[in-house]
């Protein structure tokens, strides 16, 4: 489900890179996490290792909301999250976050061996709805 995301809403989205994710436990309690993201104009894509709450959230129940914050102005997104591990697609994804975090670039073979090293997969979210209260 594609959605229309206002010029404002993706600039706001762009000018930033921090975000509060929600995912549902097991349980069905919220889970939340403190994340750094980065938005393309149509998804955001996150950066979880795999044995962490959000990336088992995730792929037992795809629904999600983040909440982006500056001040009083935020955004709300919900979303219909993808999991990512394998590449090259997790390789890809990967990269769009180390250039907004200002990582240094490194071979695909280099990325790929640090990131199974560390377990990281990719969290890809759709957004399907944006709250804003600026």
């Amino acid at each position: 489900m594609t959605i229309q995301i206002t010029p404002e809403q993706s600039t706001f989205l762009h000018d930033h890179y921090q975000a509060v994710l929600a995912t549902s436990k097991k349980n069905g309690s919220p889970q939340v996490s403190t994340i750094y993201y980065e938005f393309d104009g149509e998804t955001i894509v996150i950066s979880a290792k795999g044995y962490t709450a959000k990336w088992k959230n995730i792929i037992r129940n795809p629904d999600c909301a983040l909440v982006i914050n500056d001040g009083h102005a935020q955004l709300l997104v919900y979303g219909i999250a993808e999991g990512i591990s394998e590449d090259p697609e997790r390789l890809r994804e990967h990269r769009r976050i180390s250039r907004v975090l200002d990582q240094p670039e490194v071979s695909d073979q280099e990325l790929s061996d640090r990131l199974t090293a560390q377990e990281r997969t990719i969290i890809r979210i759709h957004p399907v709805k944006i709250f804003d209260n600026k």
